[in-house]
């Protein structure tokens, strides 16, 4: 199947190291040099690194699970609640809410590749679709896969979702 759109550009977007065609522009999330590499790797040229892709930033919360967490907060919710220390929900959407304007302003000149950690993408997609970040709940997002924003009728849409390279058509 043909992905290609007429005189517009879409954004692809993926977790970490999955295989991916060439595009017209990649901007991934800022820091670490593993990140570069992976991008790398993965056959991508990286043409801006954007610290607002970076993942939530979970603060207090981070390196335990969600399990771990509730056993001290039953009701928390990632979502709904954000992170004691860290980032609260409508913060992380201001943050991918820049990406996704930078995004779009790339998109005349082709495609652009969006590479970062799950719950960022996950937010993402949410915002593209106009929705409250904690509609990012509602999309599962596995590792190394490739999903894909577009338009239809000038309005934005979810073209492909969490595909593997092996799936795609």
């Amino acid at each position: 199947m043909d992905y290609a759109m007429k005189g517009r550009g879409k954004v692809f977007f993926r977790g970490e190291a999955s295989p991916i065609v060439e595009y017209d522009r990649t901007i991934r999330k800022g820091g670490k040099r593993a990140m570069r590499l992976r991008s790398e790797i993965a056959g991508l040229t990286v043409t801006d690194i954007d610290d607002d892709l970076a993942e939530w930033r979970y603060g207090d919360y981070e390196g335990a699970t969600s399990e771990q967490i509730r056993t001290t907060d039953p009701d928390w919710d990632l979502w709904r609640d954000g992170c004691p220390g860290g980032e609260r929900p409508d913060e992380v959407g201001a943050r991918l809410d820049r990406v996704l304007a930078k995004a779009r302003r790339l998109l005349p000149r082709g495609d652009v590749v969006l590479v970062a950690h799950g719950h960022s993408l996950r937010v993402a997609t949410a915002r593209w679709l106009g929705q409250p970040v904690a509609a990012g709940a509602h999309y599962l997002l596995d590792t190394a896969t490739i999903s894909a924003f577009d338009f239809e009728h000038d309005v934005p849409v979810l073209h492909r979702w969490n595909e593997r390279p092996a799936d795609r058509r």
